[in-house]
């Protein structure tokens, strides 16, 4: 197999790579810095191919390296690895009052943050995973500058972060709506200040989503979201910054929520949503980052 970090089926990908294998079948994946069929990437599936079929039909050398092979981003350098996801340390990075992004969580009562959502004039996507151009990352500043996104980012890393695996967020949020979209990004803020993308997910938190998201709710109505986002595998440099985004959506990437049952294909009515995402002591917002060893 062969996909790249910013092709659009890159987790689907993975999830048959790890399906083939625990089938006891061999396999191997490679995946590059590269968007859906991306000149790189179409040259690199020949490449593949030829080896692997002269080997297991042809008699030839057996293809090199282990069974995934991965580009590290902003590292420039390939890594082998024999399974995928490769041993990593899950590390927890906590949403904070004001702002903040930190190894510790908030430890007492704190207000939320809050933003409105407005269909009519939806929060917009930037780049990321596509199947054309333009894609994989851009400068996020004017998003994170619309008032309908709150943003929460670390102090300068004292030593540089190999991300390499899934990425996962625990969001706690209450809507004035039942149905609403919780989006989360988490950006790389290099030293002039300038925000890229490396990751994101979306979570409908409608209980008509299929597959029905998995929601549990306090009895203060805060809602505890769970939101996968997309593998990556990226370095992230002494002196830069981890950023976490969270807002209502990214349009036109992700079709807009209405706030209402119409579908959304054609839909003629759209509501507001008030969100508030809450960070203390009882609901402990976060991400988990797959920290490689010896980063």
């Amino acid at each position: 197999m062969v996909t790249g970090w910013w092709d659009l089926f890159l987790t689907e990908q993975l999830h048959d790579y790890a399906a083939i294998r625990a089938a006891g079948v061999t396999a191997r994946i490679t995946i590059g810095p590269w968007l859906h069929a991306d000149p790189g990437e179409l040259k690199a599936i020949v490449q593949e191919d030829v080896g692997w079929l002269s080997y297991h039909l042809n008699g030839g050398p057996p293809p090199p390296g282990g069974p995934v092979r991965i580009f590290l981003h902003e590292a420039g350098t390939w890594h082998d690895f024999t399974e995928w996801p490769p041993g990593v340390t899950a590390t927890t990075y906590y949403l904070r009052p004001g702002g903040g992004l930190s190894p510790a969580p908030q430890p007492a009562a704190a207000s939320p943050a809050t933003f409105v959502y407005d269909p009519a004039n939806p929060t917009p996507s930037a780049s990321g995973p596509l199947l054309q151009r333009p894609g994989k990352q851009v400068d996020n500043s004017a998003i994170e500058a619309r008032s309908d996104v709150v943003t929460y980012t670390t102090e300068p890393l004292p030593a540089h972060l190999d991300l390499v695996g899934p990425v996962s967020a625990r969001i706690f949020v209450r809507t004035s709506r039942e149905h609403a979209d919780l989006f989360v990004r988490v950006c790389d803020v290099d030293a002039q200040g300038v925000s890229r993308n490396v990751v994101d997910g979306i979570q409908r938190l409608s209980v008509r989503s299929i597959p029905a998201p998995d929601l549990s709710a306090g009895d203060d109505g805060v809602l505890a979201v769970d939101v996968e986002l997309f593998p990556t595998a990226y370095r992230i440099a002494a002196g830069h910054r981890i950023r976490v985004q969270v807002s209502g959506g990214a349009f036109p990437r992700f079709a807009r929520n209405f706030g209402t049952t119409e579908p959304f294909a054609t839909a003629t009515r759209y509501v507001c949503c008030r969100f508030e995402i809450h960070h203390d002591a009882q609901h402990p917002a976060q991400v988990t980052l797959p920290v490689l060893p010896g980063s």
